[in-house]
């Protein structure tokens, strides 16, 4: 019977325990940004002793869907710099929302949101066009002169960073309703907004 050499078989379980050992320190990004969304929002509007940002998404009359309205805690809270503050686009990742952008702004330009419209009605290959709809984006926050009333945002989602004690909201507009103009509208919940800070 043929003896294996012990130094290669010992070499390689040096390795073998080293690997593990980093696999355990360094989590993966991916598992990371899956468990803070999952522990870090929770159905209905933020409130003051949960403060965050509440995400509330109206997928129009329509739709016969009910609005879907999330917490996000934590997000932005005012200890942070204002240069590190987290965007409308990621927290939809953080609320657990799925968001489709389109193939030639796949960042940015929000197609669908929660699977509506669905891929049969809107592809998001490219812009919508009128007929088809798109969603419209507002916010609201304690500091503005009406508090607690949508604002229709002038910025897009991946470039707006929504304040502590606010809320974004997100309207489904079809290009044949009346008054069609995202800016005449905004989301039938009502936001309920406070400030955040101490």
């Amino acid at each position: 019977m043929k003896q294996i050499p012990l130094r290669p078989v010992l070499i390689g379980l040096v390795i073998l325990v080293a690997a593990v050992g980093l696999l355990r320190i360094v989590p993966s990004d991916n598992a990371g940004q899956v468990n803070s969304a999952a522990s870090g929002s929770f159905d209905g509007q933020c409130t003051k002793s949960n403060p965050g940002v509440s995400l509330v998404i109206d997928f129009g009359a329509e739709s016969g869907l009910t609005p879907l309205i999330k917490c996000v805690r934590g997000f932005n809270l005012p200890s942070g710099a204002a240069s590190n503050q987290q965007t409308g686009w990621q927290l939809f990742a953080k609320a657990g929302v799925a968001v489709a952008g389109t193939a030639d702004f796949a960042v940015g330009f929000v197609c669908r949101l929660a699977g509506y419209p669905s891929v049969a009605d809107q592809p998001c290959t490219s812009t919508p066009t009128y007929s088809q709809g798109h969603w419209a984006y507002f916010y609201a926050q304690a500091d503005q002169a009406s508090p607690g009333h949508w604002v229709f945002s002038g910025a897009g989602a991946a470039m707006h960073k929504p304040v502590c004690g606010g809320a974004e909201g997100w309207l489904f507009v079809k290009g044949d309703q009346v008054n069609g103009t995202s800016a005449n509208q905004h989301p039938s919940p009502q936001p309920e907004v406070f400030s955040c800070a101490p």
